[in-house]
């Protein structure tokens, strides 16, 4: 039995949602960042949504394209609000004084005190 363009379309949209996912875990570890479970469970629980969606039958392919795609939207936008609003959380450690500086340049360390 052949598909619809729309079913196809709207199968393939949860899987760009996790694929933004993927995206995001990748430049969350190459910068440092800390990923927390909010963040997975924001992209995990709009997927399984939009793939229920598709997956009922009785759903018209073309509403099953646009639910996907307005859910992917959402989500998306939604991400990108809180964290260019909010920013990330990030964790580095150092191992001198001297790595310090090269990545802070602009670090005073009298003003925390002696450093040991």
């Amino acid at each position: 039995m052949k598909k619809s363009k729309f079913f196809i379309l709207g199968f393939v949209v949860p899987f760009l949602l996790l694929s933004v996912l993927i995206f995001y875990l990748i430049y969350c570890s190459v910068n440092s960042y800390i990923v927390t479970s909010f963040d997975i469970l924001f992209f995990i629980l709009p997927f399984v949504l939009s793939l229920i969606i598709v997956l009922i039958k009785k759903v018209p392919d073309i509403l099953k394209a646009i639910i996907s795609i307005v859910i992917l939207l959402a989500t998306v936008f939604c991400f990108f609000w809180m964290h260019g609003v909010g920013g990330c959380v990030e964790f580095r450690s150092f191992d001198n004084q001297n790595e310090i500086v090269e990545y802070y340049t602009d670090f005073d360390f009298d003003k925390y005190g002696k450093y040991d």
